[in-house]
């Protein structure tokens, strides 16, 4: 389950197929933790990297990568929180819902 929910619903390749603004984007945003992880991750990459994708020295292969994330990275925001701080903001309210459910559970 775990595989399913971080893994093939975090993957950049399918998160372009998925947030699309409808119910399965709704899904992969509350389930998926690996899906604003990898946000906050491309996010400084980015900003410390800048690349370009019109830089000559990446391969076509690199530059639909970069196309990509870009796209599919780029998409959700929080106000002015900014990227990093959307996913960082996501993920501890996911982290206490776990908590609280776990407690609960335990109970």
């Amino acid at each position: 389950i775990v595989f399913i929910i971080c893994g093939l619903l975090g993957n950049p390749a399918s998160l372009e197929d998925v947030l699309d603004g409808g119910f399965m984007e709704v899904v992969v945003s509350i389930l998926s933790m690996t899906r604003w992880g990898i946000q906050m991750n491309f996010d400084t990459a980015y900003n410390v990297l800048q690349p370009r994708v019109t830089d000559p020295g990446l391969t076509p292969k690199d530059r639909s990568l970069l196309g990509t994330n870009l796209f599919v990275f780029r998409l959700r925001e929080m106000g002015d929180a900014g990227y990093w701080w959307t996913g960082g903001i996501v993920l501890v309210l996911m982290g206490v819902a776990l908590r609280i459910g776990a407690f609960l559970g335990l109970r």
